[in-house]
């Protein structure tokens, strides 16, 4: 009697959990309905957050933290934030860029051999790495919802390069990434048991279609918003300016891929955006920034917005990024700022 009944048991735990997956599928897991935006404010540091709240009262649905797949953890600052958030806001957004670009050349890879990252990924040279990754993350609250970039800004230059001693156009090879974000993506889904996760493909703009790992792998498609992608400015260390796209509001590039993710039918996250220098410098440039990232979203029903609330130039940044994007700082932005992330469209901490 007593094993039956311990069979039962084990039958409704299955049950229940393949039917809370199943619900989790059916809702469209962690995306928004139609006509909302979920809200995360980036990146990476715990006072840089609290700063935010305190200056707008209105904390946001989440946050942006960096790993990196050499070792599987997050770094210092990140882990800071992830601690605090599970304590003092346990249903948040937590976005997690999976580094495979960073740091590559003390792991064994020289600076052009980028697909061979991707080929010992799929062969299993990271495994312990990606299990450490996935084990810690589950140490969390089930309530946070991780939203994990396989890589970020990803493109055939960094990941699709085979030549070993130069760039080389010629020999790149987009399939290995591909393969490689699935392996990563069922690693940590299938093998670990990681159920709170959904995966973001973030490629740069131009380069979505040709490393696209395919509808059935990827939950959410994303893109960097900075200056150049909206048509404004950026300052070089030179002090002269590069500009791209003057006369329009999106880079025909990352329009066209922002359409062609909503023609998947995926959920489109603007993963990383901030003003930059110079235009951070002048409040009514600044805003416009803001406008036109903003119109972007309203546009394209974008369902998530990261907003790097930083002060670039205090981490050492440099070269268009060595910019205070803070939106509290200005008390024009700010306003223009509230009068836009509280209308009903974006979803704030609940």
């Amino acid at each position: 009697y007593q094993r039956r009944v311990r069979g039962l048991k084990l039958k409704m735990k299955t049950f229940l959990f393949f039917l809370s997956s199943l619900i989790l599928i059916c809702s469209g897991g962690y995306a928004p309905p139609p006509g909302k935006t979920i809200l995360n404010i980036g990146q990476n540091y715990l006072n840089e957050f609290t700063d935010y709240v305190s200056g707008t009262h209105l904390p946001p649905a989440g946050a942006s933290l960096y790993a990196e797949i050499y070792t599987g953890l997050l770094n210092p600052d990140s882990q800071n934030l992830l601690n605090y958030l599970a304590r003092d806001y346990p249903n948040s957004y937590v976005e997690i860029g999976l580094s495979i670009k960073d740091d590559r050349e003390n792991h064994g890879y020289t600076n052009w051999d980028t697909a061979q990252i991707s080929i010992d990924i799929s062969n299993g040279k990271w495994n312990a790495p990606i299990d450490f990754f996935a084990n810690y993350l589950k140490k969390f609250p089930t309530s946070l919802k991780f939203l994990i970039r396989i890589g970020y800004e990803v493109s055939a230059n960094l990941f699709s390069n085979t030549n070993p001693n130069r760039l080389d156009p010629a020999t790149q090879n987009n399939t290995y990434y591909k393969i490689a974000f699935r392996y990563i993506a069922d690693r940590l889904r299938n093998t670990n048991g990681l159920r709170n996760a959904e995966f973001i493909y973030h490629a740069v703009r131009g380069e979505t279609q040709m490393l696209y790992p395919g509808d059935d792998i990827v939950d959410w498609v994303g893109f960097s918003i900075f200056n150049n992608d909206v048509c404004i400015r950026v300052a070089n260390c030179d002090g002269t300016f590069t500009y791209n796209c003057q006369g329009l509001e999106i880079d025909p590039n990352l329009k066209n891929d922002i359409v062609f993710a909503r023609g998947r039918g995926k959920p489109v996250i603007i993963a990383e955006s901030a003003v930059q220098n110079d235009a951070s410098k002048n409040s009514a440039t600044f805003v416009e920034y803001l406008r036109r990232l903003f119109n972007i979203v309203q546009t394209y029903d974008i369902s998530a917005l990261t907003y790097i609330n930083s002060n670039w130039t205090s981490h050492g940044w440099t070269c268009g990024f060595d910019a205070d994007s803070r939106v509290q700082q200005n008390a024009v932005v700010l306003s223009y700022w509230l009068g836009n992330v509280r209308d009903s469209r974006y979803i704030n901490y609940q």
